[in-house]
């Protein structure tokens, strides 16, 4: 499957929080998402908690340093689709 511009991911949080999205990138089918740090909590759930969705699973967590960028500290999630078993 193709992702595209019009996929449901990326129409569904940009209809959403278009305020709070920074940039959103496609690369090798997967989307990412570029966010204000204080809309982290709100668009997660809202990933978690919608039917067409269903983010309900975090498989990754990381941190950046960017010495001496500033912002120097970036955080990075990777949340994955589907039903989880077990």
């Amino acid at each position: 499957m193709t992702v595209g511009p019009d996929s449901i991911l990326i129409k569904s949080v940009k209809d959403r929080y278009n305020s709070s999205v920074l940039e959103t990138i496609v690369l090798r089918d997967e989307v990412t998402h570029v966010i204000k740090k204080g809309s982290l909590l709100q668009i997660c759930t809202f990933l978690k908690d919608n039917l067409a969705l269903q983010f309900n699973f975090l498989s990754d967590i990381t941190a950046v340093d960017y010495f001496p960028q500033k912002p120097r500290f970036e955080v990075n999630r990777q949340e994955t689709q589907g039903e989880v078993k077990g």
